[in-house]
């Protein structure tokens, strides 16, 4: 499987990208926050843009949900 890369501009935009992604994998919540070791009830809001994941969380979820994470130094 191809890794997807992904631009994040937002909070909101982290949680749609993993909702999305998830339910393509055919991954319920529960059965992703089992792999993670996560409830449920965060990933739901994370994926609503209630919680910010840590850089860590970020790049595990990336890591079992096949997408690539750079972190690339915008110009302002």
């Amino acid at each position: 499987m191809n890794r997807i890369d992904i631009n994040i501009d937002s909070i909101q935009d982290i949680g749609q990208i993993i909702r999305s992604r998830r339910k393509y994998l055919g991954l319920t919540q529960k059965e992703l926050g089992s792999i993670l070791g996560k409830s449920n009830t965060y990933l739901s809001d994370i994926e609503v843009g209630k919680t910010m994941p840590s850089l860590k969380t970020i790049i595990i979820l990336c890591n079992k949900l096949n997408l690539e994470f750079r972190i690339l130094d915008r110009k302002y």
